[in-house]
């Protein structure tokens, strides 16, 4: 992290959002938020998310699609709710995103991201398949994870019925949702399920961000400017593993305690990531995720992964809900290159 002030555009969100305070201070208790305050702080946050009008927004070339809602039986046999964008009329097998929506694993659905998924599918002219993940604290890990896999299979058994290529499958997820996203990834390299890539925005994957290091005046700066704070990390992961299960983790640092036969799903814990596919990380450089993404990254290129790492400085995390359409219009045009390039 290298720039000490917030995007001028996102601060002016940001106090007229919480009236010029702290964003800390917009809790009952700013040392920790409650799990009812921070889900309605994420389900806020995304209800700030643009709606985009393609032939308006965007210059370039639009491919026509159609939408479908679906069910996706999971390994339990809970129904899923998912989403599927198609190119009309395709006449070959597609590339298909995949997409998990963020949320802290606890808010969040695919009706937020809807207006932004039919974008990139028009855009790219890709298929794309959103879901709706069970959310924590109602369903524990490993649930979430998953939910993920269940409906990433489907997606490559029915390739064929959907008219899609299962060699070009693609991964896409913001926040907690790019959390799934990486340990899906994870999943997918152990059981040698083909991934063409991984793009994961602002991801959280790290349990053990939970607290500011003493005397980091950089992290003392991201508690009073951070739309997700270290303790609202703390809650989220509270409500992700059971509040007694993740305290005892924060003292015994114990992963085969906390993860048990699940691990594979958190790929940050993990020292061997040869396998991965070719991942981009997107983040914000005044992110409370910044340093272990960045870790991430240099970690991945040491395992030979081919990855890139794109900043966006002064940005805090979930930036693309807290700029103007204009601006988020550029970071989507970014995304689906970036997409395309695979």
């Amino acid at each position: 992290m290298t720039t000490q002030s917030i995007d001028s555009e996102i601060k002016a969100t940001l106090d007229s959002l919480f009236g010029g305070k702290d964003t800390s201070e917009n809790t009952s208790n700013s040392n920790k938020p409650t799990f009812a305050e921070l889900r309605e702080q994420g389900n806020g946050l995304y209800s700030l998310s643009p709606k985009f009008d393609p032939e308006k927004d965007y210059k370039g070339t639009l491919h026509d699609i159609v939408t479908k809602e679906i069910t996706i039986r999971s390994f339990d046999g809970y129904p899923i709710p998912a989403k599927l964008y198609q190119t009309a009329n395709g006449k070959s097998a597609r590339p298909i995103l995949f997409y998990t929506h963020g949320g802290g694993y606890f808010s969040g659905n695919l009706e937020y991201h809807d207006s932004y998924l039919n974008l990139l599918s028009r855009m790219t002219g890709f298929s794309v398949l959103s879901y709706n993940y069970r959310l924590c604290p109602e369903y524990a890990f490993p649930v979430p994870f998953k939910d993920g896999v269940s409906c990433l299979k489907y997606l490559i058994d029915n390739a064929s019925e959907l008219g899609i290529d299962k060699q070009r499958v693609l991964l896409m997820g913001d926040s907690a949702g790019a959390g799934i996203t990486a340990g899906l990834a994870s999943y997918c390299s152990v059981h040698k399920i083909p991934i063409r890539k991984q793009y994961l925005i602002y991801p959280a994957f790290n349990p053990l961000t939970v607290g500011a290091e003493p005397g980091n005046a950089r992290h003392e700066l991201l508690k009073k400017v951070a739309t997700w704070s270290y303790e609202s990390n703390q809650v989220m992961y509270e409500g992700l593993f059971g509040k007694e299960n993740f305290e005892r983790y924060l003292v015994n640092k114990d992963e085969n305690d906390l993860l048990g036969e699940d691990a594979i799903f958190f790929p940050y814990l993990k020292d061997d990531l040869t396998g991965f596919p070719e991942t981009v990380i997107e983040m914000g450089d005044m992110d409370i995720f910044y340093d272990e993404c960045l870790d991430f990254y240099g970690r991945l290129k040491a395992n030979g992964v081919k990855s890139d790492f794109i900043e966006f400085k002064g940005y805090v995390h979930a930036y693309d809900t807290l700029l103007s359409k204009k601006t988020i219009m550029k970071i989507v045009e970014k995304r689906a290159q970036e997409l395309e390039r695979m």
